[in-house]
């Protein structure tokens, strides 16, 4: 059974994580428009801003300030759909594409340094409990008998 302070522990060292790694991370894109860029990889290349929005759970202002960014950036295109000019299709372009694959290659980087310091016994513990964080979380969210 965990202890109230042990889990103070957990949630002190995520942050404290959690904090590292947007210091070291300050320079780069914004959290917000990795997220835009990798769901633009996703979906081929190209979607529509309300597609965006409900995929990262973003508003749509949101997803207009960081397409603005983007688009100044030279990493994605606003496309016309149809005669009405408020839908537009947001397109990735090849200097996205690059900004992306840097940035997947950044985070394998960090990643494997941070295997390679764990060693091999923590890293293969590290896994195996990473692994089964999914099932634990969706258990605790399903309803109770009691609840049904």
């Amino acid at each position: 059974m965990q202890t109230d302070e042990q889990i103070m522990q957990i949630f002190r060292d995520l942050r404290e994580i959690y904090q590292t790694a947007r210091q070291h991370n300050a320079e780069s894109v914004n959290q917000g428009e990795k997220q835009v860029l990798h769901y633009l990889c996703q979906t081929g290349g190209q979607a529509q801003p309300g597609e965006i929005s409900r995929a990262i759970h973003i508003s749509t202002a949101r997803v207009a300030a960081i397409v603005g960014s983007l688009a100044r950036k030279g990493q994605i295109v606003r496309e016309p759909l149809g005669n009405d000019r408020r839908c537009v299709q947001i397109r990735l372009t090849q200097a996205g594409r690059e900004r992306l694959a840097a940035t997947y290659a950044h985070m394998g980087e960090q990643m494997t340094y941070i295997l390679q310091a764990l060693g091999p016994e923590d890293t293969a513990a590290f896994c195996r409990i990473l692994h089964r964080l999914p099932g634990i979380l969706a258990q605790s969210n399903e309803p109770s008998k009691g609840d049904l």
